[in-house]
């Protein structure tokens, strides 16, 4: 079975409770990156969803690509399950937003932005 997603359906969609607030204390101290996938139509509508939401990031910090784990970076946030396997078998972090469809991957766990932000900070701290 596939999930058909219809056009405008990331134009409209609304940011996580705290996600803003949190990357935006978060982007003052890290390089940010946002990786995703995307299907041909949904690029343009995910780099007008991040200008109006997070134009302190912007869309030329987009990478767009099916394959997280070929970016550099210090810990992936993600919450598909392949993703995050796969970013670990690089030997680097990964944290899932928690859902019941991931709970099979063996990562450090979060339930909300507010515990993301409170997870990075001390594994910064840490390391």
């Amino acid at each position: 079975m596939t999930t058909s997603i219809s056009r405008g359906f990331f134009l409209h969609l609304k940011p996580l409770p705290h996600a803003v607030e949190v990357l935006k204390r978060l982007y003052e101290r890290f390089s940010i990156l946002i990786v995703t996938s995307s299907r041909t139509y949904a690029y343009t509508e995910k780099e007008q969803w991040v200008e109006k939401h997070l134009p302190f990031i912007g869309k030329y910090n987009i990478v767009f690509t099916h394959q997280k784990d070929r970016i550099y970076g210090d810990l992936l946030f993600d919450d598909a399950p392949h993703n995050l396997k796969a970013f670990q078998a690089t030997g680097r972090h990964a944290v899932a937003m928690s859902y019941p469809y991931n709970e099979e991957v063996k990562v450090p766990r979060v339930n909300d932005w507010l515990q993301f932000e409170q997870y990075v900070n001390t594994y910064f701290n840490e390391c």
